[in-house]
């Protein structure tokens, strides 16, 4: 039975916080802005409060400041500036996941004491929707045993899994907080050279994913030319969002789900908010469901591009390390690696530049960095994209592989690599 205690302050929200306690919280637009903007307020009062963390969208004091850091501990499923500073001075530690599993290994791993996330404001029946972040949001919620929402006219409403009722909360405020936007960054030429290759292995009527950021923009750009494409996708953003608005996006073609973009959740500028909210062509599954590799597989032709840190001579992909640093997080990189493997007429694509550090760097390396985090296993890379080229790793020896990945390198890395190669027994 929840407590139904109605409208509540930040103040009441934070005098349930104990010491000891375990807090999940909303990511992205569920991000429960009002209450991490004072949460620091319990330092004194409480000890020892765990704090599962993602990106965040703002520099909150709490997370910022390390007078804190000695009242929480946080647990990250996907880094950003914030939480490695935090990583780095002791503070916090880092969850290795997939994301289709990770909501229930949070939840197994320890039931959280208290949620806090967001929500659209109720319907006149007290039916409400979760804010559409649906990665772990939804078990943690449901397993709580203090479930406090937000309630924000922000809040874009997207249909499905979200669905929720006043009665199934212990307490709400009400905020007139901005939605964690991400406005839509500018694709640079190596961007569109490398989307043109990627929109290369695009066909009309296949169903696609992919995420966020410049090289996404440039591949919906490259796309606007095709016809009946459908999403399955971890994220919907600013450029998924542009092809469903261009008409490129129908679903009419999907065999699975036909007729609706399926997503995880959403994060794009706040026009794309206002654009998605209440489409009955949106409909939102917690990643349980959107990222298992079997149901992705049910989607035939599914198309799934992503991007990576480095990639090395065999076809070991690392998205989320740099050596032992851990720098972002895996993702659904590896769920629906295997998703489009098991797709009838699919294709998993890894597209990215051919060097870091202002071409200093190659990302093909003969070898990933001591300690980096493989992220995506050999065996089912498929595709890797440059912008000089595109190699075609499934089904190929490892020399084949070698030869092919030299050959999309940057020109001023191949010799190096070439000998790399030969040293590794990769090549004679």
């Amino acid at each position: 039975m929840r407590r139904n205690r109605g409208q509540i302050t930040v103040d009441e929200a934070l005098d349930d916080i104990r010491s000891g306690d375990l807090i999940a919280a909303g990511m992205y637009t569920a991000e429960p802005k009002q209450i991490f903007r004072r949460i620091h307020e319990i330092c004194g009062r409480v000890r020892n409060v765990s704090l599962w963390t993602c990106l965040l969208g703002e520099d909150y004091p709490f997370i910022t400041d390390p007078a804190y850091w000695d009242t929480f501990r946080f647990y990250s499923i996907f880094n950003g500036p914030q939480m490695r500073r935090c990583m780095k001075e002791g503070a916090g530690a880092f969850l290795p996941n997939n994301l289709c599993y990770l909501g229930e290994e949070q939840v197994a791993r320890r039931t959280p004491d208290i949620y806090f996330g967001a929500a659209t404001l109720p319907e006149e029946d007290g039916t409400l929707w979760l804010a559409p972040s649906l990665q772990t949001e939804l078990e943690n919620f449901r397993a709580a045993k203090i479930r406090i929402l937000e309630l924000n006219p922000h809040v874009p409403r997207i249909f499905g899994a979200s669905k929720i009722h006043m009665e199934d909360l212990d307490g709400y405020i009400l905020s007139d907080a901005p939605v964690f936007d991400n406005p839509m960054p500018l694709p640079g030429e190596t961007d569109r050279a490398i989307a043109r290759r990627v929109a290369a292995l695009i066909h009309d009527g296949d169903t696609i994913q992919f995420g966020i950021g410049r090289l996404p923009e440039a591949i919906s750009d490259a796309l606007m030319e095709k016809r009946d494409l459908g999403i399955h996708t971890e994220m919907l953003g600013n450029s998924l969002g542009r092809l469903i608005r261009a008409g490129v996006v129908t679903n009419a073609r999907k065999n699975f789900l036909p007729g609706e973009s399926v997503v995880g959740f959403v994060w794009g500028s706040r026009e794309f908010y206002d654009f998605i909210d209440s489409r009955q062509d949106i409909r939102i599954e917690p990643s349980r469901f959107v990222n298992d590799a079997c149901i992705i597989g049910k989607n035939d032709n599914l198309v799934s591009v992503n991007s990576a840190l480095s990639v090395d001579l065999t076809g070991q992909v690392c998205s989320e390390s740099i050596g032992t640093l851990q720098y972002s997080g895996t993702g659904g990189a590896m769920d629906f690696a295997m998703g489009a493997f098991r797709s009838k007429g699919g294709r998993g694509i890894i597209a990215m530049p051919s060097t870091t550090g202002n071409g200093r760097i190659s990302r093909i390396t003969a070898v990933l960095a001591p300690g980096s985090a493989v992220s995506i296993q050999r065996g089912y890379t498929d595709y890797v994209i440059t912008e000089y080229g595109t190699a075609r790793l499934r089904g190929r020896t490892i020399p084949e592989r070698a030869e092919a990945l030299i050959g999309i390198a940057h020109p001023a890395f191949r010799d190096r690599l070439r000998e790399d190669a030969e040293r590794a027994g990769y090549l004679s």
